[in-house]
């Protein structure tokens, strides 16, 4: 029940801070809502999991329906409202390909494309977490030694971190005493819920930072298997 209040009172105060009234409400009203569900940090400058917001839309959902029946609204607001069931953890695994499409997404031609890729590649390969990868300095990565704060880099990872540090962070640098190594639009050191953002754009809400890392790992040691199998 406490639940139930929780999600109510945070219903109503959204609409009241939008002046959406009960009548005023359809399909395109509630989807609005559930991105502003998906894309508002809860706690620690975390997103919500993409199961807490559906049980949120749900409960939010079966009141106004309630509402319909008891002849207080004269239309369904969620008629046309679509609700998937999240996928389980089982299915949240990003296959290989998927995993092949998300590293493919970034815009190259941009500088946040360049970012972009190195951090998804960063998080994927060494299992940085948001916050990591926010409180990282361009000084920390090592050309000699190829690591970064001691954690030795692929071949692959550093070529890509080293082709943002060299063309897409400049482009991004608004102050030269900046020390942040993965900067916003504006120059300035990404937030971890940024980070956490770009990873949520790329996937397309399929996988957090660590599911990220969870499916990069799962593929790169199932490779290994075969390949020791086939020795």
């Amino acid at each position: 029940m406490e639940a139930v209040c929780h999600c109510l009172t945070a219903f109503e105060a959204y609409c009241l801070s939008r002046d959406l009234t009960l009548e005023a409400l359809d399909d395109q009203a509630l989807t609005a809502y559930q991105q502003f569900l998906l894309w508002t940090p809860v706690t620690n400058e975390r997103l919500p999991a993409p199961a807490t917001v559906d049980q949120h839309l749900r409960l939010v959902r079966a009141f106004l329906r309630q509402l319909f029946r008891d002849g207080v609204l004269k239309t369904d607001p969620t008629a046309d409202l679509v609700l998937p069931r999240p996928r389980s953890r089982a299915q949240l695994l990003l296959t290989r390909d998927e995993l092949e499409q998300v590293f493919a997404r970034p815009d190259l031609s941009l500088p946040q494309g360049l970012r972009d890729l190195a951090l998804l590649r960063l998080v994927a390969e060494l299992g940085f977490s948001a916050q990591r990868c926010r409180e990282l300095d361009a000084g920390e990565l090592d050309r000699g030694l190829s690591q970064l704060r001691g954690a030795a880099l692929s071949p692959h990872l550093a070529e890509y971190l080293l082709r943002y540090l060299d063309r897409g962070r400049p482009a991004l640098l608004s102050e030269p005493t900046e020390p942040a190594l993965f900067l916003t639009l504006q120059g300035r050191r990404m937030s971890a819920i940024a980070v956490t953002a770009r990873i949520y754009e790329h996937t397309r809400r399929r996988a957090s930072p660590r599911a990220l890392h969870r499916a990069w790992r799962t593929h790169r040691e199932t490779a290994l298997r075969r390949r020791l199998a086939e020795l």
